[in-house]
């Protein structure tokens, strides 16, 4: 038998946690990829691509602040580039901020 510490299971489950999470985000972004080159994203992919809630989202379209979108049909569809743009953007005037 083999005898584990409760230390070394622990960093054991963090790790394979860690794993499973990167391989999420991986799956996650591919499908992103696939879809804003199909159609462009919806505001829920959108919100979860920068990390907001749909309704910062929706706030900062009311305002003018957020990401460029288009308008197809009724719908209202994000680019992944323009996504990125405004994800990098965001990060560089909220580190400022936060001096």
């Amino acid at each position: 038998m083999i005898k584990v510490t409760t230390d070394e299971m622990r960093q054991h489950v963090e790790d394979k946690t860690l794993c499973l999470m990167k391989l999420n985000e991986v799956d996650f972004e591919a499908s992103l990829a696939k879809t804003a080159s199909d159609q462009g994203l919806t505001r829920k992919q959108a919100a979860d691509f920068l990390g907001v809630s749909v309704r910062t989202l929706e706030h900062w379209h009311a305002n003018g602040s957020g990401p460029p979108s288009d308008h197809t049909g009724k719908s209202l569809r994000y680019r992944l580039g323009s996504l990125n743009t405004f994800k990098v953007g965001y990060r560089k005037w909220a580190k400022q901020g936060s001096r």
